[in-house]
C-alpha cells in the first residue's frame, strides 16, 4: 500500500518455497520491520520467503482494524512482490506477527473483512498463522492491567504525549484506556469488540493452520494467552501446535536460533 514497505529475504536461487509474511510487535504503538530482520534472514536461508513489512502504528494515528487490514494486504502483496523467488504460481501465504503483531496476524486470518480501498491486490490464499508471544485475548489484557514495563513510555508519550499520565502509571486504568484509544471500543461494544479479538474468532476459517509459540518465561505477554487459543483454536476445528521454549522470555522469542526451526518444521509439516 501507499507508505507502507517491505523487505524481501529470500533463497540465492527461485525454487518452491513457502512464503511467509512477517509483522512486528511493540504494543501496536511504536516499532518498525527491523524487529524482524534477523528471524526473516534466518528463514530465508532454510527455504522461505520472507516478507517483512509494515503497517501503520498508533504513533501513525491508526487502530487495530486499520493495522489488520494492512496486514491482511501484506498478505495479499505477498506472492506478487516474492514472484522472482518462486518457480510455483499463486503459492499459500503464512502470517507471522510477534507480540502486538501476532494479535494483528490473527484478526488477518480469521476474519473476512475487506481489504483495505488503497490495496492494490486481491485477498490472498492464507494457508495459516505462527504467533510468537501473542496477546490472544482482549478480555485478559481490559481485566488483569499491565505490568509497568509493558508500555514503552518514553517512545510513546514522546509522539502523544497526552497519553503520559496513563501509560506511565501501568495499571487497569491505563490498559482500559489503551484499549479504547486502540480499538475505539470496549467490552460494552459486544459485537465490535469480539471482531477485534481472536479468541472470540477462533471458529473461523477451520481449514487454516496455527502454530503458536511462547516462552516459559515470558513476563510481558504470560504463556496463558497461547495455551488459551491453542485450546479455542483446536475446538474451533483448526489444527494447532503450542510451542513452550523453555528458558526463553517476551525478547527472545524473535531470535532465529529459538525459534526459526520450529517454525521451518511446522511450515514444512503442514503443507
Amino acid at each position: 500500500m501507499p507508505g507502507l514497505y517491505a523487505d524481501i529475504h529470500a533463497p540465492a536461487q527461485p525454487g518452491d518455497y513457502p512464503v511467509i509474511t512477517l509483522t512486528f510487535g511493540r504494543g501496536w504503538s511504536i516499532g518498525d520491520r527491523s524487529q524482524l530482520s534477523a528471524l526473516s534472514h534466518y528463514l530465508a536461508s532454510r527455504g522461505v520467503v520472507a516478507v517483512n513489512g509494515e503497517h501503520r502504528t498508533l504513533l501513525r494515528l491508526s487502530r487495530v482494524s486499520s493495522m489488520a487490514g494492512e496486514v491482511a494486504c501484506l498478505a495479499a502483496a505477498a506472492p506478487h512482490l516474492a514472484a522472482d523467488h518462486l518457480t510455483r504460481p499463486d503459492p499459500p501465504v503464512w502470517l507471522l506477527g510477534y507480540s502486538s503483531g501476532a494479535h494483528l496476524t490473527a484478526l488477518a486470518t480469521l476474519t473476512d473483512r475487506p481489504l483495505p480501498p488503497r490495496c492494490p491486490h486481491g485477498p490472498a490464499e492464507i494457508a495459516g498463522m505462527i504467533g510468537l508471544g501473542g496477546p490472544y485475548d482482549l478480555d485478559d489484557l481490559w481485566n488483569g492491567g499491565v505490568p509497568d514495563y509493558f508500555f514503552d513510555a518514553e517512545a510513546l508519550t514522546e509522539q502523544l504525549p497526552v497519553l503520559a499520565p496513563l501509560v506511565q502509571r501501568g495499571d487497569l486504568a491505563a490498559m482500559q484506556f489503551y484499549l479504547r484509544v486502540l480499538t475505539g471500543a470496549s467490552p460494552d461494544d459486544a459485537a465490535e469488540w469480539g471482531d477485534l479479538n481472536p479468541l472470540s474468532l477462533a471458529d473461523r476459517y477451520p481449514e487454516r493452520s496455527f502454530l503458536l509459540v511462547t516462552g516459559d518465561e515470558d513476563e510481558l505477554i504470560f504463556p496463558l494467552h497461547s495455551e488459551r487459543f491453542a485450546e479455542a483454536l483446536q475446538t474451533g476445528g483448526h489444527h494447532v501446535s503450542l510451542e513452550v521454549v523453555p528458558h526463553t522470555n517476551h525478547a527472545a522469542l524473535t531470535d532465529p536460533e529459538r525459534v526459526g526451526e520450529v517454525i521451518r518444521a511446522f511450515v514444512d509439516g503442514a503443507s
